[in-house]
């Protein structure tokens, strides 16, 4: 079975109560929390994530951005401006999002802050997107050390190869000895993201940052070897796997690539 990775407390805020109990939240995030660990506080469609830092009191802010919103209430220049003048600028690691330092410093001042800024971005910036109940939940640090750097480098010739045929080879063996995070749902089966003709896409994803560039909120995964994931998926209804699928380096694999890498298990792949 995989190891999964799910909130370790959940709380659920009415609109009409104090911010006290979110800028206690933050506080103890802060202070408390591995580095790494993450508070991700929604509102509605809409969501800010604080990573705690390496340093008590320190951390960073991503922000929703429009691609992680329903299309009716994608953001327009002028909200994306108001995250902007917040201190939130580009990310910088090949996604859109926009993010924001905390610094290091008294921490409860950092956290009365905090607060008050999300709660007034809630309303600003994401306005009908953030209609709901105001939420939280802790979720530990992602799995850092899963690096997988052999199956980057494979993947990244494989696409330069002047042969396809011996580079696909290479490619499917270096899957088979990779260890991937994959979306799970409640029941540890993989989650649909996508579908391709009516058949169910799914991802899988090389590193922890890889996943992280498709939903910064860190949802519920497991660590799957490829020995494992490939026969699961091929005795499912399956459109196609894709790989990092926001990249920096990925690709889509589809079910017949899916089955041979499944099938060369049985016949003595490395």
């Amino acid at each position: 079975m995989p190891t999964t990775a799910e909130p370790d407390s959940a709380e659920a805020l009415e609109p009409s109560v104090s911010p006290a109990e979110l800028v206690e939240a933050i506080d103890r995030h802060l202070r408390a929390s591995e580095a790494g660990a993450l508070l991700v506080i929604s509102r509605g469609h809409a969501w800010f994530v604080l990573e705690r830092g390496a340093e008590t009191g320190a951390g960073r802010l991503e922000a929703a951005a429009s691609k992680a919103l329903p299309k009716a209430h994608a953001l327009s220049p002028e909200r994306v401006s108001r995250l902007r003048a917040a201190g939130f600028v580009p990310a910088g690691d090949g996604r859109r999002s926009l993010v924001r330092p905390v610094e290091r410093g008294q921490a409860s001042a950092s956290a009365s802050a905090l607060g008050g800024l999300l709660l007034a971005l809630f309303d600003e910036v994401y306005g009908p997107a953030a209609a709901g109940a105001l939420r939280w939940d802790r979720r530990p640090a992602g799995p850092s050390a899963l690096q997988n750097p052999a199956l980057i480098q494979t993947m990244t010739e494989a696409a330069r190869a002047k042969d396809p045929a011996v580079a696909r080879g290479r490619l499917y063996g270096a899957m088979l000895q990779a260890t991937f995070l994959v979306l799970m749902d409640e029941n540890d089966d993989p989650v649909q993201i996508d579908e391709l003709q009516g058949w169910p896409v799914y991802a899988a994803f090389t590193d922890w940052a890889a996943l992280r560039r498709q939903d910064p909120r860190a949802p519920r995964y497991g660590l799957v070897p490829g020995r494992a994931l490939f026969p699961r998926l091929a005795a499912m209804p399956l459109g196609s796997l894709l790989i990092n699928p926001a990249g920096p380096t990925g690709g889509e694999l589809y079910r017949n690539e899916v089955q041979t890498i499944a099938g060369a298990i049985y016949r003595g792949a490395p």
